[in-house]
C-alpha cells in the first residue's frame, strides 16, 4: 500500500505539472527554465541528505556507492536535462493534457526498449499496446494530410528520451539511495542547462520573477519530490503495479489543465487519449492474464 501510495503520489505531482510548465512556457526560455528547477531540486535534495548523513556514523557514509551515484547522476541527469528541455520547448504550443499523454508514451517505449534493445522475451500484449498506442496518437496529433505539427513531435522525441531514462534510472537505483541518485541527476541536469541556457538564451531577473511559482513548483515538487518517490517506488515496488499507477500522469494532466488553466481537448483527442490509455495499460499487464480460465468438468 505505500508503494501503491508513493506512485501514485508522484503521478499526481508530474500530471498537474504540466499546467505549470505551460504557465511558464513562452515567458522564459525553456532552457532557463530547467536550469532554475534543477538548481532549485538539487539545493532541496542537497539539504535533506546533509541532514540524514549527520545522523549516520562515519563507516555508515563509506558504504556509499559513490562511483555508481557519480554515473547515475551523469547517465540520468544529461538525459532528464534533455527531454525536459524538449519539452518545455513543446508545451508552449501543445495542451497540457495533451502533452501529458503524448508524454506518457515512454511507459509504452520502456518494454519495447528492453526487446530491441536487451533482447527480452516479446510479450504478445505488447504488439497490440504499440497498435494501440499508434492508433491513439493518430487521433491525437495526426492532422489533414497526414502531417503532425513540430511541438507534437518533440513532445514524442522527449518521451522517448524519457524511456530511456526510466530504463538508466532502473538500473542505477539498485545501488543507491533514491534521493542520492536524484539530488546527483539534478546536479548534472543543472549543470547541462547552465551551458546550454548562457549559450543560446539569455537569462533576466524580470523572468525569474514573473515565473517563480512554475519554478517554485516545478523545482519542488516535480523534481525533488516526485522523482524521489518514483525511484523509492521503482526500487520497493512490483514493476507492473508502480508503472500502471505512473501512468495515471496523463489523466492528472488533463485534469490539471481543465482545473488550472481551463484547457479542454476536442473529442477526437479525448477520443485517441482513451486508446492511449488502454494501450500504456496493456502493456503492463502480465502475459496470459487476458487469457481466459477455465475449468475442467468433472460431471
Amino acid at each position: 500500500m505505500k508503494t501503491a501510495l508513493t506512485a501514485l503520489a508522484a503521478s499526481f505531482v508530474w500530471g498537474t505539472a504540466f499546467a505549470f510548465q505551460r504557465m511558464a512556457a513562452g515567458h522564459i526560455g525553456a532552457i532557463t527554465f530547467n536550469f532554475y528547477r534543477s538548481v532549485l531540486a538539487a539545493l532541496a535534495l542537497g539539504v535533506l541528505l546533509f541532514v540524514s548523513n549527520r545522523r549516520r556514523r562515519p563507516e555508515e557514509r563509506k558504504k556509499s556507492a559513490r562511483k555508481k551515484i557519480a554515473a547515475g547522476g551523469i547517465v540520468c541527469g544529461v538525459l532528464v536535462a534533455v527531454a525536459s528541455v524538449l519539452q518545455q520547448y513543446a508545451i508552449a504550443e501543445v495542451e497540457a493534457g495533451k502533452a501529458g499523454f503524448l508524454t506518457t508514451l515512454y511507459i509504452l517505449l520502456v518494454p519495447l526498449f528492453s526487446v530491441v534493445f536487451l533482447h527480452k522475451k516479446v510479450a504478445p500484449n505488447l504488439w497490440v499496446s504499440v497498435v494501440l498506442g499508434l492508433t491513439g496518437l493518430y487521433f491525437i496529433s495526426v492532422k489533414d494530410g497526414f502531417t503532425i505539427s513540430p511541438s507534437d513531435a518533440m513532445v514524442l522525441l522527449s518521451a522517448v528520451i524519457y524511456a530511456a531514462y526510466i530504463l538508466a534510472a532502473d538500473y542505477f537505483v539498485r545501488f543507491c539511495s533514491p534521493t542520492e541518485l536524484n539530488c546527483a541527476q539534478f546536479i548534472v541536469a543543472s549543470v547541462v542547462c547552465f551551458v546550454g541556457m548562457l549559450a543560446a538564451e539569455e537569462p533576466t531577473a524580470a523572468q525569474l520573477r514573473d515565473n517563480i511559482i512554475p519554478i517554485l513548483y516545478i523545482g519542488i515538487f516535480s523534481s525533488a519530490v516526485a522523482y524521489t518517490l518514483q525511484f523509492a517506488a521503482q526500487r520497493n515496488g512490483n514493476p507492473v503495479a508502480v508503472t500502471l499507477l505512473l501512468s495515471m500522469e496523463s489523466v492528472f494532466s488533463v485534469l490539471g489543465a481543465a482545473v488550472l488553466l481551463h484547457e479542454f481537448l476536442s473529442g477526437r483527442e479525448l477520443f485517441g487519449c482513451g486508446i492511449m490509455l488502454c494501450a500504456v495499460i496493456l502493456v503492463q499487464l502480465p502475459e496470459g492474464f487476458l487469457k481466459r480460465k477455465t475449468k475442467p468438468n468433472n460431471e
